[in-house]
Formats: structure tokens, C-alpha cells, sequence
């Protein structure tokens, strides 16, 4: 299951790489960024809300964690303005894997020089 589920998300961030870059030249960067995030944000919140807990866990969580959960979700803006301004004004081919290597530090971190 886990390279099925590996192949599957492969394939779906490269068709959002492939989109992404469409969008942003048809609609300009930060709409299209706009508009992907409230769709994420609208989905989101509909499994939250839907879930037995609901909205619970805002008032049960400190306060800090809540801060830092907003600036997460800044520098996650941030990084879709990013991409979509690489992926407007680049080639997905170049693109994309210099977006995806964000995960080779954690790798080089782990090693011990």
C-alpha cells in the first residue's frame, strides 16, 4: 500500500506542479495562489467541522501553539507565492525538482560529517 499510496502522490504533485503553472500565467500569481488556498481553507475547515470534535480543540490548545500554527500557515502562503512566481516565469521541468529538494537537508541533516 505504501508505494501505491508513494505513486499516487507523485502523480498528483506533479499534475499540481504542471497546474500551477498554467494557472499562474492565465490568472497572474497571486490570483491564482488566492484562490488555491480559500479552496483549501474551505475544505479544511468542512472536515473539521464535520468531525466530532468540531472546533474544540481551538479553545483547548495554548495559546502559543495557536501563534505558531498562523505563522506556519504564513510562511505556507509565502511558499505558494514562490512556487507559483518559479513555476509562472520558469520551466516546470527546471522548476520542479529544485522545489522538491527542500526535503535533501533533512537527509544531510540526519548524517553526521
Amino acid at each position: 500500500m505504501d508505494i501505491v499510496m508513494g505513486l499516487l502522490a507523485a502523480f498528483c504533485w506533479g499534475v499540481t506542479d504542471y497546474l500551477v503553472g498554467r494557472s499562474a500565467r492565465i490568472f497572474g500569481v497571486r490570483q491564482s495562489v488566492l484562490v488555491g488556498q480559500v479552496i483549501g481553507l474551505l475544505v479544511l475547515t468542512s472536515i473539521i467541522a464535520v468531525s466530532f470534535q468540531g472546533f474544540n480543540f481551538l479553545f483547548e490548545t495554548d495559546f502559543i501553539y495557536l501563534v505558531l500554527s498562523v505563522v506556519a500557515g504564513l510562511s505556507a502562503v509565502a511558499g505558494a507565492l514562490a512556487i507559483s512566481a518559479a513555476f509562472f516565469s520558469g520551466r516546470t521541468s527546471i522548476v520542479a525538482p529544485l522545489v522538491t529538494s527542500y526535503g535533501v537537508h533533512h537527509v544531510i541533516g540526519v548524517v553526521e560529517w
